[in-house]
């Protein structure tokens, strides 16, 4: 099958185990992906919409795979047992529901060698959940599809130092790839936008900082000879 950038750097953080499990799979194409690239023996396909569920079973039996993926209904990480899967996928999804999906299901979430996470909004608000939940995030990646950004992290169980500002909003491991000086580009110029419009209060004061540490290291990466 084909993966875009998206999904291909999904799989490529995955770590090969016996059972993966795709969180909110929609389509099924995820969890196909990583069991294609012979990363786990079987893959658990979940989601809390019954025909996003079917289109998932339909596409497994297209790929002859139906017989490596077991499709539950259901809402997070309530579809499966402590320590069933070595690897748990969530993307797709906005960070706070993510969180919210993880606290409800944080035994789960803790019983898995590993989680790969892909919010399309907030990545800040899951990195400090996590660091707090007690997962170090291990690595961070980017993918730029269909003129949009998506951070993709790997975590697992265990302490982390803490972390600054900039680590918070750009995650540990930022680096001037082509898609993380994109990214970095319009986060300048979105709370510049912002910063002219909020004046006072807590969120103007929180929008300079922000804005402050973005054209710091994007002035950094140009000191550097990284500049787009």
């Amino acid at each position: 099958m084909l993966f875009t950038p998206r999904l291909r750097k999904i799989i490529d953080l995955c770590v090969k185990t016996r059972v993966i499990a795709d969180i909110g799979t929609d389509h099924g194409h995820t969890c196909a992906g990583v069991l294609e690239r012979g990363l786990a023996e079987k893959g658990i396909a979940s989601d809390i919409s019954e025909k996003s569920l079917e289109k998932a079973k339909c596409f497994f039996y297209a790929a002859g795979l139906a017989g490596r993926t077991d499709c539950r209904l259901g809402d997070g990480l309530s579809v499966l047992n402590e320590g069933e899967a070595g690897g748990i996928v969530i993307s797709g999804m906005g960070a706070p529901l993510m969180v919210s999906l993880l606290e409800k299901g944080l035994r789960v979430a803790r019983s898995a060698a590993y989680l790969i996470l892909s919010p399309h909004t907030y990545p800040e608000r899951l990195r400090r959940f996590l660091i707090a939940a007690g997962f170090l995030i291990e690595v961070e990646d980017m993918a730029r599809e269909g003129g949009k950004f998506y951070p993709i992290l790997r975590a697992a169980p265990g302490s982390s130092a803490p972390y600054s500002l900039q680590e918070l909003l750009l995650g540990r491991y930022v680096r001037p790839t082509a898609e993380w000086r994109c990214y970095l580009a319009c986060k300048v110029s979105q709370y510049r936008r912002i910063a002219a419009r909020v004046k006072t209060g807590a969120r103007a004061a929180e929008v300079r900082a922000w804005l402050s540490v973005f054209e710091k290291v994007q002035k950094e990466w140009e000191e550097w000879g990284c500049n787009t």
